[in-house]
This record gives structure tokens, C-alpha cells and sequence, in this order.
């Protein structure tokens, strides 16, 4: 790997965090290889980073070796990171899991219809959903981004048997120490969201100014009460471009970013989907209709999701899909291999070994696109009919149905 700057570094162990993502095993099996993995990949990585804490593998059923990790977390530690004297500590969190991860993809990523009062909410607590929501008053974060920072926060390190906030509290911080909080994705939705929570309860009081985050790609966790929060807490620090701290770094043709936000007058918002890559009419009808179904999560929430402050890039340009399966392989292409061309350094290969989620299902692990993708693939033609718009005939409705839907089925074998 080239020399690295430090922001370079800090998305390098972002990525590092998802080395077992797109894997099945046990519990245990997971997190041996990740134990073996991840040290690995680290000597790779300018700024000689030792892991100082985890990684830990959590999975909602341990034992079962079908599927992949709910979450994987880690703290890495350097003190070369930039030819500067200083210790730097990064709290790395990964994305979603491969599709096989049902826990993360429905408990984590699309639990927006129910939020969380951000304010009154404790780390040690289970979260549950408000009954009496003011959106106007309070802040506010998903019951899926919460439920994931809580077991973030709650589950110990196999190794030390100590919680991430309990590791942080021990550390010791001299006037050159920082903390980063990085993740992508789901990730990206997390990191910010800890970061604030553990700056809040008082966890990194001898870490005061010295936290930074540096999510990308993550989709909006909370309302604007919660974003200007964030934003009071986390002043935007640095240039443009990937050199800036503190801000949700964002392909502007990636799908993700664009949830959970209704509101038009934003940059970041769901209606941007549908023609997002141009293409054929009839697949923009059909994503919009999609969409317009998972609006209603977010519209039931009570709130108004309100992106973080943003740091946005635009990838380069796909191909217009010509049916739905190009548009997810666009929209796959612009959620990941983007961000390794945006920062010259690409996503760590697929690995083999223990078992491997099969490609077709790894567009329906992720975030809004796994929306579509799962619902394109049930898409019976009366579906397909109803939904699009009147304005398109019939004929072409059915036509669109026959030509590409096949398309989105997955192999037999």
C-alpha cells in the first residue's frame, strides 16, 4: 500500500472493519478469523497501527453458521500516523454484513419508522421506541441506529472482557492525543451517532476537543434537532474534498446517503433515487415506485430526517441501466468501489474461507438498495402493473416485466 495521509489511513481502518462482512460462520469462527485477519491487513497500512482494543464479532445467534456478523468493531492505535508526534486512537466500525445478515439489514439499517429521544436515552439501556415524539423539541435518532450503537457500547471484547466505553475511559490523553470515529454505511450511520453519545454522557472527558468523526457514506440517523447537535459538538474541521473532519463524506450517486430524508429542498433525499442514473423510463418507474413504498418507514417515525453535515464528491458517471438489475449493479458500484477510486485506495478483495455470502444477495445487504433489490426480485407482473405509473401503456408495463425481472432472480444452484 502507497504512503497514506492520515484521512487515507482513517478510511483504510474503516475498511479493515469489514474484512468478515461478506463471510458465514459461527460466531467464534467469525471472530477467529477476524483475530487473524485483521493484523494483517494492518501492517499494510501507513502509520504502523497496533489493535489496542477487540476486534470484537457479535452476532444475534451465535451458533448459527448460515449467516454473517451483525456487527464487527475495533479500536487501533498509532503514534506515526502523519510524521507527527501524538497518539491517535480509531474506533472503526463496519458496514453492513453480507445479505445473510438479516439482524443487521432489518434491526439496523431500515428501523426508522420508530425513534429513540436521544437526550433521555442511556448507553446501558435497552432502546425502545417514544410513543409521544416533538419533533420540534427534541432530538431524535432511529430505533435502528440506537439499538446498534447499544450493543456497540454494551458488548465486551472476547479478548478483554471489557466494553469499548470502558476501554476509552481508561485511556490516558496528553495534549496531542485525538479519537476518530470512522465506519461506512451503516458504519457511517453509527460512528457519529457513538461518538456524540459517549462526548454526552461524559465517557471522553479527558478526550474534551480531541474527538473527531469521519463517517461516509451513512445514511441520515436522527431529525435536525439531532444533526445540529452533532454539528455543535463536532464543528466541521478542515478542507474539501476526503480532507475534513466531521462531516458524513458522500458520493452524490450513491443511494444510501440519500435516506432517510423526504424533504426536497435538501440535497440528501429519497426522491433523488429514481432517476439518479438516468436509463430507461420504465426502470425509473419502477425504482420510484419502490421507494415511495419504503417512504413510509421514515413517514411514520414522527420526525423529519435531517442529514448530518456533509462533505459531498461525485463518482464518475454509470452507464445508464437499462433494466433493474443495472440499475443495482450501479448503485452497488457507487456505494463502494466509488469511495476506494475518491480516495486511491480500493475495498479490501473478497475473501474465501468459512463461507461466503454468494454474490446475487450481496446487493440485498445493504441499505436501500437492498430494498430494491428484494423487493425488484418479488415483483409478480400484477405488481409490476399496479404500481407503475398510468401514463406508461400497458403493453410496455408487461413488457418490462417479462424483458427484465428474470433478471433479478437468483441462480438455482
Amino acid at each position: 500500500m502507497a504512503k497514506l495521509d492520515i484521512f487515507q489511513q482513517v478510511f483504510a481502518l474503516s475498511q479493515a472493519s469489514n474484512l468478515v462482512g461478506g463471510l458465514t460462520g459461527t460466531e467464534d469462527a467469525l471472530q477467529a478469523e477476524m483475530d487473524s485477519l485483521l493484523p494483517q491487513y494492518l501492517r499494510k497500512v501507513t502509520g504502523d497501527w497496533k489493535v489496542v482494543w477487540g476486534p470484537t464479532v457479535w452476532k444475534i445467534d451465535a451458533n448459527d453458521s448460515t449467516t454473517s456478523p451483525g456487527n464487527v468493531w475495533y479500536v487501533a492505535k498509532s503514534e506515526a500516523t502523519d510524521g507527527t508526534k501524538g497518539e491517535v486512537y480509531v474506533v472503526a466500525i463496519a458496514a453492513t454484513a453480507g445479505a445473510n445478515s438479516q439482524y443487521d439489514w432489518e434491526q439496523e439499517d431500515i428501523s426508522v419508522s420508530g425513534v429513540v429521544d436521544f437526550s433521555s436515552w442511556k448507553l446501558t439501556t435497552i432502546p425502545g421506541p417514544e410513543y409521544e415524539v416533538d419533533d420540534k423539541k427534541n432530538p431524535y435518532i432511529s430505533l435502528g441506529t440506537a439499538t446498534g450503537v447499544y450493543f456497540l457500547a454494551s458488548t465486551p471484547a472476547p479478548q478483554s472482557h471489557v466494553t469499548l466505553p470502558e476501554f476509552l475511559s481508561s485511556l490516558v490523553s496528553s495534549p496531542s492525543t485525538k479519537l476518530i470515529f470512522t465506519g461506512h454505511s451503516l458504519g457511517g450511520a453509527l460512528a457519529p451517532t457513538l461518538a456524540l453519545a459517549l462526548v454526552q454522557d461524559g465517557t471522553l472527558g479527558q478526550f474534551k476537543g480531541k474527538v473527531l468523526a469521519y463517517p461516509t457514506a451513512g445514511a441520515t440517523p436522527g431529525n435536525q434537532n439531532f444533526a445540529d447537535l452533532f454539528a455543535k459538538t463536532f464543528p466541521r474541521d478542515g478542507q474539501a474534498a476526503y480532507t475534513v473532519w466531521n462531516t458524513n463524506i458522500y458520493n452524490t450517486l450513491d443511494v444510501v446517503p440519500q435516506a432517510w430524508s423526504l424533504d426536497t429542498t435538501l440535497p440528501q433525499n429519497m426522491w433523488n433515487i429514481p432517476g439518479m442514473y438516468g436509463g430507461n423510463g420504465l426502470v425509473q418507474a419502477v425504482v420510484k415506485a419502490i421507494v415511495q413504498s419504503s417512504a413510509e418507514a421514515p413517514q411514520k417515525s414522527g420526525i423529519h430526517y435531517f442529514p448530518l453535515q456533509s462533505s459531498p464528491f461525485t463518482g464518475e458517471a454509470p452507464t445508464p441501466p437499462t433494466d433493474l438489475q443495472g440499475f443495482l449493479a450501479d448503485a452497488l458500484f457507487e456505494h463502494m468501489d466509488a469511495y476506494g477510486t475518491f480516495f486511491d485506495l480500493p475495498f479490501p478483495q473478497p475473501l474465501e474461507g468459512l463461507g461466503s455470502v454468494p454474490n446475487h444477495l450481496v446487493q440485498r445487504g445493504i441499505p436501500v438498495i437492498g430494498e430494491i433489490a428484494t423487493a425488484g426480485a418479488n415483483m409478480s407482473k400484477e405488481d409490476v402493473v399496479g404500481l407503475l405509473d398510468d401514463s406508461i401503456s400497458q403493453a410496455d408495463k408487461e413488457a418490462y416485466f417479462h424483458t427484465y425481472n428474470a433478471k433479478l432472480q437468483p441462480p438455482t444452484e
